[in-house]
């Protein structure tokens, strides 16, 4: 249980961060960071309707694959819009009921989610941080200029 409140907080954490994050990419006009936030907002939604069984429309794709020995399964991509979200194998004869369970109620996929919006904030910051470097690098270099000629 406290897991889960972990990731509801981390839910709601994100929601402000998009927002936030938002609002900078409009004042910057940067695509790179409009790009990550997208992906962020896809995957905040994911763990979202995952934690919180919110409803979003997610897309799934199967595709059969066959082995010589051991038959066949479904490949069962994840995704929101348009964002690979998780993938994973699924046998044949499986119902769509466990097929629903096997992807909503994994760990892994949770995990992976998890990872996932972290290492997209990490990019975010990185990007906001570099814009904000060159932000201060214009800065000076318009200083040094009405130093220079008043």
């Amino acid at each position: 249980m406290a897991q889960e409140q972990v990731e509801t907080k981390l839910v709601e954490q994100t929601t402000s961060i998009v927002e936030i994050v938002k609002k900078i990419n409009e004042a910057l006009k940067d695509t790179r960071i409009s790009e990550l936030c997208k992906k962020l907002d896809s995957y905040r939604r994911a763990l979202d309707a995952i934690v919180n069984k919110k409803h979003y429309i997610f897309e799934l794709q199967f595709e059969l694959v066959s082995f010589t020995y051991t038959g066949s399964e479904y490949r069962v991509r994840l995704y929101v819009d348009s964002e690979p979200i998780w993938s994973t194998s699924i046998e044949t004869d499986a119902t769509i009921k466990a097929m629903f369970e096997k992807i909503f109620t994994s760990q892994e996929i949770i995990s992976h989610i998890v990872y996932t919006i972290h290492k997209t904030l990490a990019e975010i910051a990185e990007e906001i941080a570099d814009k904000a470097d060159l932000v201060k690098r214009v800065r000076e270099i318009e200083e040094r200029l009405e130093e220079e000629d008043p």
